[in-house]
């Protein structure tokens, strides 16, 4: 079984969009390439939409992003940081709500496998004949050992495992995981 992770907050605008160099950002993020010299001359910053105040930024545990990356709290890398580094690589970033900034981690996750069923999923066709993916349907039998994936096909989609959601349950961490199915 594989798990979404979301927010504690369930507001539409509880999400945070990302205000340093996008190209790089997802290039190093969410694409194959390990170019972080970009972080040694520029910090990763993220806004805070309408749905968050600055008392949820000290008590969530992690944060939607607008892009297709994790942010988690202090307190997630305290209790799980050394737990996850193989497969995700926490970063600190800030997190800017109101006139007030946090520090957070944004995560680079390594392990990558195909868990989307790319023949099970919904598309949407453009108008030029191209296929995006609407609604991904997932593989719910996984043999893979991970915390954190990506997938191959859909860089931008992430799934939590079984053991991992049950980490946040026990570390009582201000994270909701739901399985995906």
């Amino acid at each position: 079984m594989v798990y979404a992770l979301a927010t504690p907050f369930l507001r539409e605008d509880a999400v945070i969009d990302l205000l340093s160099n996008a190209d790089r950002f997802y290039a190093f993020f969410l694409g194959p390439g390990n170019d972080d010299k970009f972080l040694k001359f520029s910090s990763i910053r993220f806004q805070a939409q309408a749905g968050y105040t600055a008392h949820d930024m000290l008590t969530a545990d992690y944060l939607d992003a607008s892009i297709g990356v994790p942010v988690f709290s202090q307190r997630f890398m305290e209790a799980l940081g050394e737990l996850v580094a193989a497969d995700v690589q926490l970063i600190p970033c800030e997190v800017l709500c109101g006139s007030e900034a946090f520090t957070f981690y944004v995560g680079r996750i390594i392990t990558c496998f195909p868990f989307v069923d790319e023949g099970a999923s919904s598309y949407r066709q453009l108008t030029d004949g191209r296929k995006v993916l609407q609604r991904p349907h997932y593989k719910t039998n996984t043999a893979n050992d991970f915390y954190l994936a990506r997938d191959v096909t859909f860089p931008h989609l992430f799934v939590a495992s079984e053991k991992l959601a049950a980490l946040i349950t026990d570390r009582n961490l201000a994270i909701n995981t739901r399985p995906l199915v």
